[in-house]
């Protein structure tokens, strides 16, 4: 009987201690750098190194040191105090433009040596280099360049651009409208203002999407093969290279789409209030629902969901309700004095979550949002000045698992001996009373 007690609570405190382990212990971090005073991430490269730069939000400078992405350590540095940014990055891979001395250069991120220049007529305001690391567009002024840094000749000019414009794909650039101007689609102008698709080859507005020009963003899937247009909470798939529009569907607001890994689905992710992301999925080819929408579609102003490059893992941001805080919280409004405490009703939170299934496989610890690396070996947190990079898939730490339900039951088992042996040694201490003189003291009892 005492065996079978041990056991049910053994097998309860492993259960509880597991449990306690994976919902409460933050994923262990790979490695973690204070960023020094007056340094920021300026971006990643595709080798999944980090790239710091000096300065603010607004303006940064060299020099630039990369951080080794697999140990943390400094590879090099390069550039000066005199060298500036003239736009943000999110990535520095196929060269970095740097504004020296007045000119706008093309520096090569691996050696800092200078591979060509972009000639400035105005005021630059964007730049964005091209996979095939010899074409970068940039944007001066309200006048879209494309410019072959190999060549060094311009391939193709147009006006009335705005920041914002970018080029996901060798073939297409997706270009921001200026405000109060519209760029010439040959003879006629696009009709609303917004986004358009280019022809990244030419810099002409793509006839084949020119009448939905005016949308709010458009992407590619990796293959290639598929492009999404988010258009009036209408999402479009049109076919590649023909342009053929295949399928389309409404979309609640606040919806994040993108591409399946293996370019088989169309996602929607949806921020819900309760502090989870639904995901809706459709058949890239039919557009068959695989998986609906919610049927609630007010979303939470705050939730994102980012999948690593191989679609294995998931990192949601989103934001945890406390009900039961927001019920202290109306109680102590109603008190008849006043009490200036009010408790936290949201926190929010960054888990790593299985993308298929959704299932939650761990949180880390104070951070709000994170990033994949390009390489997909891992994501990374940038705030409060430290950079911290976590694997995929998490290295747990077994071993504190491990001690967590030995040592407490190893403890309780070696107390519960300590104190059956106390309790035995207790009675057998305790004098002995003679039966005869026992049954001597009862009679005289009832005697009397």
């Amino acid at each position: 009987m005492r065996a079978l007690r041990w056991g049910v609570l053994g097998a309860a405190w492993i259960g509880l201690a597991c449990w306690t382990w994976l919902t409460f212990t933050p994923l262990p971090p790979a490695w973690t750098l204070q960023i020094p005073s007056g340094q920021m991430l300026l971006g990643t490269t595709m080798d999944g190194e980090f790239a710091l730069a000096h300065g603010g939000q607004f303006e940064m400078r060299g020099p630039v040191t990369f951080i080794n992405g697999r140990d943390g350590r400094v590879d090099r540095e390069m550039l000066t105090a005199e060298d500036r940014f003239p736009s943000p990055y999110n990535r520095v891979s196929n060269g970095m433009a740097v504004l020296r001395d007045g000119r706008l250069l093309v520096v090569d991120e691996r050696t800092g040596d200078v591979r060509g220049e972009l000639p400035l007529d105005n005021h630059l305001a964007w730049a964005w280099p091209l996979e095939d690391r010899r074409r970068f567009l940039y944007l001066d002024g309200s006048t879209l360049r494309m410019r072959d840094t190999v060549a060094d000749e311009e391939l193709w000019s147009a006006d009335g651009y705005a920041p914002g414009t970018y080029c996901p794909s060798p073939d297409f650039v997706i270009a921001m409208t200026a405000k109060n101007v519209s760029p010439t689609i040959g003879r006629s102008s696009a009709s609303r203002p917004g986004c358009v698709i280019l022809d990244a080859h030419t810099g002409q507005v793509d006839p084949r999407f020119a009448e939905y020009s005016g949308f709010s963003t458009a992407f590619f899937s990796s293959d290639q093969n598929w492009l999404g247009v988010n258009r009036h909470q209408e999402f479009i798939l049109f076919e590649l290279p023909s342009g053929e529009r295949k399928w389309s569907v409404s979309k609640a607001v606040n919806a994040n789409l993108r591409f399946s890994a293996d370019c088989q689905q169309v996602t929607a992710d949806y921020a819900m209030d309760e502090g989870r992301v639904a995901v809706a999925r459709w058949d890239v080819r039919t557009g068959a629902e695989l998986a609906p929408p919610p049927q609630i579609v007010k979303v939470t102003s705050y939730g994102t969901r980012e999948v690593s490059p191989d679609g294995r893992f998931a990192l949601e941001a989103v934001t945890l309700d406390h009900p039961l805080l927001r019920q202290i919280n109306k109680g102590i409004s109603k008190l008849p004095f006043n009490i200036s405490v009010k408790l936290p009703e949201t926190r929010k939170a960054l888990s790593l979550t299985d993308a298929k299934t959704s299932r939650r496989i761990g949180f880390v610890e104070g951070a709000t949002h994170g990033a994949w690396l390009m390489s997909g070996s891992g994501y990374y947190t940038s705030q409060a000045g430290r950079l911290t990079v976590y694997p995929a898939p998490p290295v747990r730490d077994w071993a504190r698992l491990i001690h967590w339900i030995v040592w407490p039951l190893a403890g309780s088992w070696l107390l519960g001996q300590l104190w059956s042996t106390a309790r035995t040694s207790f009675r057998r201490s305790l004098p002995e009373t003679p039966a005869g003189e026992a049954s001597v003291a009862v009679d005289a009892s009832q005697g009397g």
